[in-house]
Order: C-alpha cells, then sequence, then structure tokens
C-alpha cells in the first residue's frame, strides 16, 4: 500500500518519474537546510513543468482538481484517526462488558482489531510520507505556473 500522493503522482506523471523524482529528494537529504527543512529541488521543477507544458488548460484544470481532492483525502484521514481510535476503544470495551462466550468475544475483537490496524497503518503511510508530500507541492506549484501562463496568453 502507498501513501496518497505516491499513487497520485505515479498516475499522473508514470512510476519512473515518481521514483527519479524521489530519487533526487532522497539524494537531497544529506544536504538538507539548517531548520531541517528539505531545500526545493530545481530539477524536479524543471522535468513536471516539461512534460506538462504543451497540455491544454482543460486537462491541467483537471490535474489540479485531483490534486485538491487527493490533498483533502489525506487530509480527512489525518482528522479523522484520533475518532476512529476513540470508537475502536469503546467498542472494544462494550464487546468485553457484554460478557458473552470467550470465543465470540476474542473473535470480534480480533476483526475489529484487524479493521483498526488497517486503518494505523493508512495513517501512519499518509502522515509520514515526507518526500512524497514535497514533489506534491512541486506538482502543484508546476500546475498553478501553467494554468497562469495558459490563462494570460488568452
Amino acid at each position: 500500500m502507498a501513501s496518497l500522493f505516491r499513487k497520485l503522482i505515479q498516475s499522473e506523471l508514470g512510476i519512473q518519474s515518481y521514483e527519479h523524482y524521489f530519487r533526487c529528494y532522497q539524494n537531497s537529504l544529506p544536504k538538507q537546510e539548517e531548520g531541517g527543512k528539505i531545500a526545493y529541488n530545481k530539477e524536479v521543477f524543471q522535468d513536471i513543468y516539461e512534460k506538462l507544458k504543451d497540455q491544454d488548460i482543460v486537462s491541467i484544470e483537471r490535474r489540479s482538481t485531483r490534486l485538491m481532492d487527493t490533498m483533502l483525502y489525506a487530509m480527512r484521514i489525518n482528522r479523522m484517526y484520533l475518532p476512529e481510535f476513540v470508537f475502536y476503544l469503546a467498542v472494544s470495551l462494550f464487546l468485553i462488558s457484554q460478557m458473552l462466550p470467550v470465543g465470540i468475544t476474542l473473535v470480534s475483537l480480533g476483526l475489529i482489531s484487524l479493521c483498526f490496524l488497517f486503518k494505523s497503518y493508512e495513517f501512519i503511510e499518509n502522515k509520514y510520507c515526507y518526500i512524497d508530500a514535497h514533489i506534491i507541492l512541486v506538482y502543484k506549484e508546476v500546475l498553478e505556473e501553467l494554468m497562469l501562463r495558459k490563462q494570460v496568453s488568452k
């Protein structure tokens, strides 16, 4: 399972492009700025720009819409994790307090724990994808730049 940002970049620009961008940022990690921030990567910007510069405005707007939808979904995953955790605890305590047969309780707790484990993995995968987030930010800047240039040229 990959982060939402990785999936978006791979579907929009290709798997090889994503891997190239990832390597560019991974190589720049040792050269981080003093504040711990990853430096802006012009090579990634130029490559994405070159791939998309011939796209029409409608295509760029669709890409921008997909990007915004993905960003909103990633924020929703992060925001909903705490309520999901509280719900998991409440349901677990409820099942234990019902004094059901041990087998039924264990199977129920196991299934609920598997679901919560999936949600936890999804949360961690999307919360700690720093390099993917930087690539997405560059992608967003390229789309904004292209939309601005296309609107000015009309």
